[in-house]
Order: C-alpha cells, then sequence, then structure tokens
C-alpha cells in the first residue's frame, strides 16, 4: 500500500491524506483539482504534478514509470508566475527595492 502523503482542495476545503489509490478511485478527481504533497505549501492543479499525472492515464499503455512522468502536462507553455503568483509579487518587490537602492544612491550625491 502505499503512503498517505497527498492533500486535495475541494470547495475550498482541504482533504486528506490520501495515497495515490484513494484519489485513483476517487470519482470526484479531476485535472484541474488542487492538491499538494505532505509538507509542501503549493497547491497546484493535479494535471502540473508530475507524480499524479498518472491518475488519468491509462498505466498499461506506458512501459515505466519514467515515461508516465515524462508526459508533459496540456498547457506546457503557462508561464511560472500564471501557476505560482506568488513568484511574480517577489519579483516585483525585488525590483522595487532595487529602484529605491539605485534612486538613493543618485540622489545621494
Amino acid at each position: 500500500m502505499s503512503e498517505k502523503i497527498w492533500y486535495i482542495k475541494i470547495d475550498n476545503k482541504e482533504e486528506g491524506p490520501y495515497s495515490f489509490e484513494d484519489l485513483k478511485g476517487d470519482e470526484r478527481i479531476t485535472p484541474d483539482i488542487l492538491a499538494r504533497k505532505e509538507n509542501h505549501l503549493l497547491w497546484r492543479p493535479i494535471r502540473k504534478i508530475a507524480e499524479l499525472r498518472r491518475l488519468f492515464f491509462d498505466e498499461e499503455s506506458f512501459d515505466s514509470e519514467e515515461e508516465i512522468a515524462s508526459v508533459p502536462p496540456r498547457d506546457e507553455l503557462t508561464l511560472v508566475m500564471q501557476q505560482d503568483p506568488s513568484y511574480f509579487f517577489w519579483w516585483l518587490l525585488l525590483a522595487i527595492v532595487l529602484v529605491a537602492y539605485i534612486i538613493y544612491i543618485y540622489t545621494a550625491e
């Protein structure tokens, strides 16, 4: 039996932990359900989690676990900022601090 390390979010309610087999048998699970692994903070759609992407494929059509994990998500070109908006805010904060520092240097002379 596999470990119960997965949490899902349905209707803004966190559920879990579940094993891969639990999720495979749950009719509510879709590629757009948010999930996270135990001890991870980031909620992501299941279709973007390599370990869970195989929930939606017939495993007999793949030769190995590596081949299953290599199946790309449907929207491969999605930017990281769209996957996790917090990256955008950290970069924005860094840019603001950098601009403020440059203005300070040039006005201090």
